[in-house]
């Protein structure tokens, strides 16, 4: 390896996150093409003459001499060394730079002055043998290989960075993450969540945008995918309680406070191990659909600062949680089309329209200027009964798991709850009534998932379910927690609920049409008909005998009931569905029913009948 001798090597960095900091080599066999800054100021200030010269590192062979005058003279002054802003401590073909680098680490952590490295090779172990103050990072911009040999020819690929932090970071040392230069999605398409799931284990993520590339600039809305991405970083790391910084030249400073703003007041993600009564349980079955993207949603609506802790309060309630966040979503398909079309959106605003009742606040209106148009939100969850029923047998199973492991069974259960049988769920307790149920159903799946850790440890279930006494089937498995169930939605309760703002705004309707969206997320597990089936059966209730409707057993129920509602169908000007995939929360599939019964004259704007014509945000 080539050598070079130097006159100093410890420096004060300007690098924001920076104190001081070791490069004591000059070039790097990595070769990125992002540019690299490093190679660009070198080769501009005359110490390389060209990528190749780069491309074959000189070792600063004086390093440790240098240091050991320099770190005394200097020590009270210095919080922190970086290894390295030009160069990589542990470059990949250069054994002797990874032992140079963990001599300097030695002198260093002698000196009990913290270090931190960064690189695109992998992680010496032997770095656990030092201090557990210092802090050892990776680079990890994607995820993709195709990418890593454009932009990073000859850098350590992805997995083995990853591994090599893991590996440090299960023996206890604190590990962190640089995600930055970040690449646009002209450049490389990816998920930038499904990166930061695979460092969710970090203690620090760091993320700054690509700089000095053409292709950033020509991605239209290359700012807006910034600020999209921060929004990204700044709430999965709040919700985790990972530390994080934003490169300074990412986005503006006014865009990180309003950032900021959202996201301190994110809502912690609930594991499941932790819960253990049913409470408990049930929130985190009502919290965990509640996904990081709301930040970003409410980022994008830019709702203003009243409003927004409304929400943020709203959201924040885990009986009322996914219904707001459905709002947002479908808020965020009416924005993008407003945007689009000179309409103007509002959310909630509150309306006057009648001297003896109260104001309404709608949850969104769209105008033209002259004509607006409310849409109400009707989310289509599960009720209270069924969340009981999946929440009792969440609870038994983690209840029963902890049981094993208490008596040294290591294993998971399989459970099969076609045939298990739950207490009533009782509706509309006063709250210490209600606090006495949820009592009862912690006792009710202790006790069952007590009598299957004795007949688990008795020796059954291993070959064949069992059947507990509330008729839940059991056996031993090795895998996750799976279980078989026919409950759904109910068709009567979607139907009554969107009857039912059919009721609330029939003094509006004298003032706007309004037009009721229906969000569902769970169409997978749903017993309601799709939305033309849905709509069939509320504008022509006599077509419940037709034979697709054979699910619904009480015929006559169903025809009187939208009989008794006429007059609260007749306010609606029509029905938008929502299939709400919180994987593709920016493009949302909906279909428009138009109300044949509705018994009033306005005009939807004319630039809004084209987001009722077609069935996605992503063609408008």
């Amino acid at each position: 390896m080539n050598k070079l001798l130097r006159k100093t090597l410890l420096y004060k960095t300007g690098v924001e996150y920076g104190d001081y900091t070791i490069n004591h080599v000059l070039g790097c066999s990595h070769g990125c093409t992002y540019p690299c800054y490093a190679f660009m100021m070198a080769r501009r200030f005359g110490r390389v003459k060209d990528y190749n010269e780069w491309l074959e590192p000189k070792l600063v062979e004086n390093s440790l001499e240098l240091l050991k005058k320099e770190i005394p003279k200097k020590q009270k002054s210095i919080k922190s060394v970086h290894l390295c802003f030009t160069t990589d401590p542990f470059m990949v073909g250069y054994p002797e730079v990874t032992e140079m680098s963990l001599e300097i680490i030695r002198l260093l952590d002698y000196y009990g002055i913290k270090c931190t490295t960064l690189t695109k090779g992998v992680l010496p172990p032997e770095l656990s043998k030092f201090d557990n103050k210092h802090e050892w990072g990776i680079s990890l911009v994607s995820l993709d290989d195709s990418f890593r040999k454009l932009y990073e020819p000859f850098s350590a690929d992805y997995p083995q960075r990853l591994a090599s932090m893991k590996n440090l970071h299960d023996m206890g040392c604190k590990t962190w993450v640089s995600i930055e230069p970040y690449p646009t999605p002209n450049i490389v398409q990816q998920d930038l969540r499904v990166l930061l799931d695979r460092v969710s284990f970090t203690d620090r993520i760091i993320f700054g945008r690509l700089h000095y590339n053409k292709l950033v600039s020509s991605y239209m809305g290359f700012q807006d995918f910034y600020d999209d991405a921060i929004t990204t970083v700044v709430t999965f790391c709040s919700r985790r309680g990972i530390d994080y910084h934003i490169k300074e030249k990412t986005t503006t400073k006014d865009t990180i406070e309003n950032i900021e703003r959202i996201t301190n007041s994110v809502f912690p993600i609930l594991h499941h191990d932790d819960v253990n009564d049913f409470k408990q349980y049930q929130n985190y079955l009502k919290y965990v659909d509640l996904q990081d993207s709301y930040t970003n949603l409410l980022f994008m609506l830019k709702i203003d600062n009243s409003k927004l802790k409304q929400i943020i309060k709203k959201l924040s309630d885990s009986n009322n949680s996914i219904h707001f966040l459905h709002e947002l979503i479908i808020g965020n398909t009416l924005n993008e089309f407003c945007k689009k079309n000179s309409l103007v959106l509002e959310y909630s605003p509150k309306y006057k329209y009648s001297g003896k009742k109260p104001a309404k606040n709608p949850d969104w209106i769209v105008s033209d200027g002259n004509q607006k148009v409310v849409i109400e939100v009707v989310t289509i969850d599960k009720s209270n009964q069924e969340s009981a029923f999946e929440t009792c047998i969440g609870l038994i199973h983690n209840l029963a798991k902890d049981g094993l492991k208490r008596n040294g069974i290591d294993t998971d259960l399989d459970f099969n709850a076609s045939r298990f049988k739950i207490p009533t769920y009782q509706e509309r307790l006063n709250k210490k009534e209600h606090a006495k149920q949820e009592d009862r159903f912690t006792d009710f799946c202790r006790e069952v998932s007590d009598r299957i850790v004795t007949k688990v440890i008795s020796g059954y279930g291993r070959d064949k379910y069992e059947t507990d006494d509330s008729g839940l089937l059991f056996k031993i498995k090795s895998g996750g927690l799976t279980y078989m169930t026919t409950v759904g939605h109910e068709t009567y309760r979607v139907i009554n609920s969107i009857l039912d703002k059919g009721k609330k705004y029939s003094a509006l309707s004298n003032v706007m049409p309004v037009i009721v969206a229906v969000a569902n997320s769970h169409q997978n597990r749903s017993k309601a008909y799709p939305p033309s089936e849905i709509a069939k059966l509320l504008y022509y209730p006599d077509t419940v005998y037709e034979q697709q409707f054979s699910n619904i057993t009480d015929k006559e129920k169903h025809i009187n009931n939208i009989q008794d509602r006429i007059e609260d169908l007749k306010v609606l000007e029509g029905i938008l569905f929502y299939k709400i995939d919180y994987n593709r929360i920016y493009t949302t599939d909906y279909e428009y029913y138009p109300n044949p019964h509705k018994d009033t004259n306005w005009e939807i704007p004319e630039k809004f009948k084209t987001y009722l014509e077609v069935n996605s945000n992503g063609h408008k």
